[in-house]
């Protein structure tokens, strides 16, 4: 039973990570998939919107303690 990861639901970083540890010569299938993914640039844009609002979030958050 091979149970094949759901690339599509990866964040940017975690398909650097998988492409960075993958074995090529034993998944080669996999690895060119993960490669799709990172060279299709409407998987990108999710991410960005949603490590803005982390950052916008984040740029805030210590505002009350400090004052």
């Amino acid at each position: 039973m091979d149970n094949k990861p759901n690339f599509s639901e990866y964040s940017h970083s975690e398909l650097l990570d998988v492409i960075k540890h993958i074995d090529k010569n034993q998944y080669p299938e996999r690895y060119q998939e993960v490669e799709a993914f990172l060279n299709n640039k409407e998987h990108l844009p999710e991410e960005k919107s949603e490590y803005n609002e982390i950052i916008e979030f984040d740029k805030y958050s210590t505002f009350w303690p400090r004052f």
